[in-house]
This record gives structure tokens, C-alpha cells and sequence, in this order.
């Protein structure tokens, strides 16, 4: 069985923005869903050997939502994996502010965690995104944005602004997503690396997450987006 993943999409996206990069530009994933032979499907109607698989987007930003609704118009059933602390919160999952800053940054280079970083090419700063990327992730979320903001203003980020695509939704908008037929899952309750976390917190961090939409969205989530009947999906990004 075949499973396409994306975060999202972006109408104006551009190569040179490291925040766009992890999206991808509306008109393509239109294009894409338009030229499928069979629909993507559901998971309990998914094939090992032929149709277009399973689409899910990871992250409950407004660009995951959009990309949701696209498949929905076009016919296609997708999965949104979402997390409640950033929806509950409203807060904007923090690689998606680190990108930002470095989209935004007024320095050629940086020391993180005792390595330089030049940012003469983009893979010179993926490197640098990586390597903060790992550290955030490890961290529970209130640390993991204070840990951000910080390497933002060593950026000296300017003015830093997030686009309202990579904002998280609302509750609401997973009212709408599910009403008009996205399946809503469980991506944890936050979006720490699970592999940071011990087999009791672990079980907290699922649990906690599909006991939230079962109370605000009627939704009936499994552990890690898994049953019985289809395969594990890692909450890891």
C-alpha cells in the first residue's frame, strides 16, 4: 500500500524560502490529484497492489488544511494528522518560526550549541536547520518555542511575521474539515519527536491527544493513527 504525505500548500511558493520549502504550490498538487487514473482512498479501502494509495497531511496548520480541501474537491479522501496543543493554543508549531527567522535573518552566520554555521548556500543552512530542528524537537512544546525565539533574535529575525498558511487551525476549521468528509487523526498531543519520550510518557502524549478529539470533534482516533487492520503511522515528522 502506498502512502503519499504532505504538509500542505502554498499559492505564491517560492524555492528561495526555507518556511515555503516544506509545503508545496497549490496549482501542483492540483495538477497532481487531477491526473490520478483511481483515487486516493481511505484506509480500510486501500490496496497493496494498484489504486493511488493514502494521502495525509502531517501538521494541523491552515496550509494542511488547505491541502485537505483540495483532495476533498477533487474527489480524493485524505487523513489530517493534527496536533491539540497547537490547535487549543493557537500557537504556530515551531519549526514553522525557526523557518521563518532564517527566511528573515540580518547575519551571515550563527554558533549553535558550539558549531558555527555560515549561511553561504542553502544547504550550509539546512545544515543549520537540522541541527536545530533535532534540538526542538526533543523538547516539550513551552520549551521548544522558548528555544526558537531565542535563535530568532540571535538571527536578529526582523520583524518576524508568520503567514497565515503556516498558523495553525482552529478547532473550527477541524469541525469543517470533518464535516465535509477529512479524516481527522492523531499526531500526538504535541509535536515533540516521540523518541525523546519514555514508554509512560509516550502513552500519555497519544492518549491525551485521542481523548481531545474524541471530546471536541466526535472523532475516533487510534494509537499513533494505527488499528488493527492498517500499518502504524510514526508520529515522528
Amino acid at each position: 500500500m502506498k502512502v503519499h504525505l504532505v504538509h500542505g500548500v502554498v499559492d505564491d511558493w517560492s524555492a528561495d524560502s526555507q518556511l515555503d520549502r516544506l509545503y508545496v504550490r497549490s496549482s501542483a498538487l492540483e495538477d497532481y490529484l487531477k491526473d490520478q487514473e483511481c483515487p486516493y482512498v481511505g484506509w480500510g479501502c486501500a490496496s497493496p497492489h494498484g489504486g493511488a494509495g493514502v494521502l495525509t497531511v502531517d501538521d494541523g496548520t491552515r496550509a494542511g488544511s488547505a491541502a485537505c480541501r483540495l483532495a476533498r474537491d477533487l474527489g480524493h479522501e485524505v487523513i489530517f494528522f493534527v496536533n491539540p496543543y497547537q490547535v487549543i493554543l493557537g500557537n504556530p508549531y515551531p519549526v514553522n518560526v525557526l523557518d521563518a527567522a532564517i527566511d528573515a535573518r540580518c547575519v551571515d552566520g550563527i554558533c549553535f550549541e558550539g558549531q558555527e554555521f555560515q549561511f553561504g548556500d542553502q544547504g550550509a543552512t539546512r545544515k543549520f536547520r537540522m541541527a536545530v530542528k533535532a534540538a526542538i524537537m526533543s523538547l516539550p512544546a513551552g520549551e521548544a518555542a522558548a528555544l526558537v525565539e531565542q535563535v530568532s533574535r540571535t538571527l536578529c529575525a526582523q520583524g518576524l511575521k508568520l503567514p497565515d498558511f503556516a498558523m495553525s487551525v482552529s478547532i473550527e476549521e477541524l469541525r469543517e474539515l470533518r464535516d465535509i468528509g477529512v479524516r481527522i487523526e492523531n499526531h500526538g498531543w504535541s509535536h515533540i519527536d516521540i523518541k525523546a519520550l519514555d514508554r509512560e510518557m509516550l502513552w500519555e502524549h497519544i492518549c491525551r491527544a485521542s481523548a481531545w478529539l474524541a471530546n471536541h470533534l466526535s472523532v475516533v482516533s487510534s494509537p499513533n493513527g494505527s488499528t488493527s487492520n492498517r500499518p502504524a503511522i510514526s508520529l515522528a515528522p
